[in-house]
């Protein structure tokens, strides 16, 4: 079933078009261009939001997403690149290097 969200133009080996414009030659699926939303679940900006940017933007009117705990475990993908997150893996790394080159 074609998904009209994601339309592919793709070409293969057989003379032969199934519907949604793809052929499968072999075990290999050739694809001449695919198209993707590029509207991420959340982004990384709502998720790195600090509790005190949550009562600042309150105390002024205006609204901000958050999102909750749930929510960031299930987009860990998107979750990682917030700047906290970033700076936990940053620490750790040095840590380890540290802990590797004395210990």
């Amino acid at each position: 079933m074609r998904d009209r969200r994601w339309p592919s133009t793709s070409r293969g080996g057989h003379g032969r078009s199934p519907p949604g414009g793809c052929w499968l030659e072999g075990d290999e699926l050739q694809s001449q261009r695919i198209r993707a939303d590029l509207k991420l679940p959340i982004s990384v900006e709502d998720a790195g939001r600090s509790a005190e940017e949550f009562a600042i933007a309150e105390s002024k009117g205006v609204p901000l997403v958050h999102v909750g705990q749930d929510t960031r475990l299930d987009y860990r993908v998107i979750d990682v690149r917030t700047l906290a997150n970033q700076a936990i893996f940053r620490i750790q790394h040095h840590v380890e290097n540290i802990a590797l080159k004395y210990g």
